[in-house]
């Protein structure tokens, strides 16, 4: 890795640093990475560094309900997905919801129907509260009940897939990590 994005990378974790210069920095990083300036082997480091610097903006609760710390946090987790998808083993950060193929859960209108299919969702995303929960062929459905079929045909919960996988899911209106959330409001919203 180059000096300067060791620099870089210094000045991200040095909690002596401004907030803003520290932001600057995953800024500039975050650009180098999508512009392939940082080797492939080096991805990693770069993106546990930003996702440790992200994560330390919400570990508070005075941090995670403070307005002002909302639209930071959110650029700062959007650049962690751009790095992600820049990881050799495939991305490890989502916006609002993990990348599933199969999933299943209890239909949000008929309790006894189960509803299966990928975890995804197309158009009016807001109709969703992602700390709440995850859609599933368009029906939001409450975190704890979803069901991860894996390839085997094992079934195992949303949040058990996401920690065997390392996944993490952010919600780009707070800027929180909400993979194992399920709360039902965005603080952003109650702001």
């Amino acid at each position: 890795m180059e000096d300067k994005h060791r620099e870089l990378l210094e000045i991200i974790q040095d909690k002596q640093v401004g907030l803003e210069e520290r932001l600057e920095a995953a800024r500039i990083v975050t650009h180098n990475v999508s512009l392939r300036n940082i080797d492939a082997d080096d991805v990693n480091l770069v993106y546990r560094t930003v996702v440790q610097f992200w994560k330390s903006m919400g570990t508070l609760l005075s941090d995670r309900m403070d307005p002002s710390l909302f639209l930071p946090r959110a650029r700062l987790g959007t650049h962690c997905m751009y790095i992600s998808n820049r990881l050799l083993e495939g991305p490890k950060f989502f916006r609002y919801h993990p990348k599933v193929e199969l999933a299943e859960g209890p239909s949000p209108h008929k309790g006894n129907q189960i509803i299966r299919g990928s975890i995804s969702y197309q158009m009016f995303a807001s109709i969703y509260e992602f700390h709440y929960e995850y859609p599933i062929e368009g029906f939001g459905v409450k975190k704890d009940e979803i069901k991860v079929i894996t390839s085997s045909g094992s079934k195992m919960s949303v949040f058990d897939w996401c920690e065997a996988n390392d996944v993490i899911v952010f919600c780009n209106r707070c800027g929180l990590e909400i993979t194992y959330e399920v709360s039902r409001n965005c603080p952003r919203r109650r702001a």
